[in-house]
């Protein structure tokens, strides 16, 4: 009996080290721009296949009070956003494919660094950009992530569990040329947070910070319960010269919000701004000078 459990098992385990090999080809050479609907459905099925099959259900547990996240948007009028409202995610009918969400699909996107949650923006010269920071109001929070790094390279993975890790690595660092190109790393995010119900968020590697920051996106639900924000800020872009190198000066500041979400905005009349680039994370000696103006 015990002999016939172990043949099942190691069948099994076969079937799904080749259904993971042969989704990561697929997904490897498939050409996204293509449009027609047999395209999109193979790509769906792959996908499912590959988080099937390849995800381990590993997560890192990590203290809600130490998961300090920030977040940002740019405003159109020159005045900071009013309301922690407009800076939360936008409704399902506003929302389009990205790295990390299908069309018309909530999540919440973040930043694990002021600099990181700024370099997402894509920022140009002379843009007033909000930003909040928070952290969840929950004694544990569950986190994928998505890193092929030592743990993963160490770690004692099956070979399945290892060529997830190392795809969906390699998928979520891929700079892109067309919105299309977000397919799969959308898709598993989908899937994760979907089949998984005790994730909270995925973790990756920021490509707008070349690959120095890092993002979380957390599920809608989780960021609604207890993402508490605690800081906020208004920023100008005065200097440019490409997306990850860029200096900004405060305008306002707050520390609060009203009961309602109104926040309680100050004027910042003296700033000697920030820069912000891939230094901040290398040299303690620039790393200070992201310490925002005072109110």
């Amino acid at each position: 009996m015990l002999s016939d459990m172990s043949d099942a098992a190691l069948s099994e385990s076969d079937e799904q080290l080749r259904s993971v090999k042969e989704a990561i080809a697929y997904l490897s050479s498939v050409d996204l721009s293509r449009r027609d609907s047999e395209t999109g459905s193979r790509v769906g099925h792959a996908v499912f296949n590959l988080v099937r099959d390849g995800y381990s259900r590993n997560r890192m547990l990590i203290a809600g009070e130490k998961t300090q996240i920030c977040r940002g948007r740019v405003g159109a009028s020159g005045r900071p956003f009013a309301k922690v409202s407009e800076l939360w995610y936008p409704p399902a009918k506003s929302v389009r494919l990205n790295r990390a969400n299908l069309p018309g699909e909530c999540v919440f996107y973040s930043g694990t660094s002021r600099a990181t949650a700024i370099a997402e923006l894509k920022p140009k010269l002379g843009d007033l950009i909000t930003l909040f920071e928070g952290r969840a109001a929950k004694e544990t929070v569950r986190i994928k992530i998505v890193d092929y790094g030592d743990y993963f390279a160490t770690a004692h993975l099956t070979e399945r569990h290892r060529l997830f890790e190392q795809f969906t690595s390699k998928i979520f660092r891929k700079t892109i040329t067309s919105q299309r190109h977000y397919m799969i790393s959308a898709a598993i995010v989908s899937l994760l947070l979907r089949y998984d119900d005790a994730l909270d968020g995925v973790m990756y590697s920021s490509v707008a910070s070349d690959l120095v920051g890092a993002n979380v996106v957390y599920r809608p639900s989780f960021a609604d319960a207890f993402i508490k924000p605690f800081w906020f800020r208004a920023v100008r872009v005065d200097q440019y010269h490409h997306p990850f190198d860029l200096k900004v000066t405060c305008t306002h500041g707050a520390s609060s919000s009203s009961a309602d979400g109104a926040i309680e905005w100050n004027e910042i009349t003296s700033c000697p701004g920030h820069p912000i680039s891939a230094d901040i994370y290398s040299k303690p000696s620039v790393r200070k000078k992201i310490t925002f103006s005072s109110e």
